[in-house]
């Protein structure tokens, strides 16, 4: 029993040290990869809307949202009172997507835009294959509403990332943007 507690507390002696002593990047990416799993929060707007949208996995979707308002929550990396466009549209098969969580505005790269089903025909295709896997959900009734898009390979994403295994491969577009340590 005690050479079991010993290999166990050694293994995590390294991997804390590893993760202590790789730089704050590795650390950030990790923490980047959390992000990324979710989108979630709760819509608001001035003025009433009515919005009622769900993806599965990019292959099917269902629904429509018009929307421009903020969101209190998590969206693409960022947290807290965040502006917030959710403009989508399917029926069964096709459809389209663009949503964005920040300043879209002052910064247009930030909105994503994808077809869903056969609609990546002509809306284009996701910007990558953990983007193709969101499994979005939106509802938004009159002033506020509920966003939740969880990314299934985004998931799969961070725990692959303790290994430094990158399948988004987000980390190294997040060192070269600068963003790392």
């Amino acid at each position: 029993m005690r050479t079991v507690a010993r290999g166990i507390l050694v293994c995590a002696v390294l991997v804390v040290g590893a993760a202590l002593f790789s730089g704050c990047a590795y650390l950030k990416d990790r923490g980047n990869d959390a992000l990324d799993i979710f989108d979630i929060g709760f819509t608001v707007t001035r003025e009433p809307h009515i919005g009622i949208y769900a993806d599965f996995q990019s292959i099917a979707s269902l629904g429509y949202a018009d929307i421009d308002g903020w969101m209190l929550g998590i969206g693409n990396r960022r947290a807290g009172w965040l502006p917030t466009r959710y403009h989508t549209g399917g029926a069964l098969l096709e459809g389209r997507e663009e949503w964005a969580y920040g300043d879209y505005e002052s910064d247009p790269t930030i909105v994503q835009k994808q077809g869903v089903g056969l609609g990546m025909i002509y809306h284009g295709l996701p910007p990558s294959v953990p983007k193709a896997f969101n499994c979005a959900k939106f509802v938004h009734v009159l002033f506020i509403g509920f966003n939740m898009n969880c990314k299934i390979v985004e998931a799969l994403d961070f725990v692959l990332g303790w290994t430094t295994l990158d399948i988004g491969c987000d980390d190294v577009n997040a060192r070269a943007a600068g963003s790392g340590s």
